[in-house]
């Protein structure tokens, strides 16, 4: 993909994120600390082969995203839920992931740090933005009340 087509991976990231947080929607039954103790979260990840070209720091776009993805989920509160959709050729699948705990937390990090190959393949980045955005009307309307992000 040229540069204009990582514009478009930025811009439609960013869209979905910006989308996302404007639903406010508090897990059933949960307590939590505070009100915005608990949030819903679509993380959205590239992992096309653009992913391999090297960034001034010397590291590929794939690390530097594996790294920010995983400072994010460090940063997000117990009883959130984090649902990770990694793309390339086909659209991402999302995956359902709870933080009760840390044990859950260390296991969605070494799922983002170790579990997929190296990046390759084609961008699918239109259907997978088309998902994002049906998946986060989903978590709208199926979780009222509590913060979608």
């Amino acid at each position: 993909m040229g540069q204009l087509g990582n514009t478009f991976t930025t811009f439609g990231i960013a869209v979905l994120v910006w989308l996302l947080a404007i639903c406010q929607v508090s897990p059933a039954g949960a307590q939590s600390r505070e009100p915005d103790d608990s949030h819903v979260y679509l993380l959205v990840i590239d992992h096309s082969g653009s992913m391999s070209r090297r960034t001034p720091t010397g590291k590929t776009r794939w690390e530097e995203m594996k790294a920010k993805a995983i400072n994010f989920i460090e940063k997000r509160p117990l009883e959130s839920e984090i649902w990770l959709a990694v793309f390339s050729t086909n659209k991402a699948r999302p995956e359902r992931h709870r933080l009760l705990n840390e044990i859950d937390r260390d296991v969605l990090i070494k799922r983002i740090r170790d579990g997929y190959g190296p990046p390759q393949g084609a961008t699918a980045l239109y259907d997978t933005l088309d998902m994002a955005f049906e998946q986060a009307e989903r978590l709208c309307s199926e979780n009222h009340g509590r913060k979608n992000s």
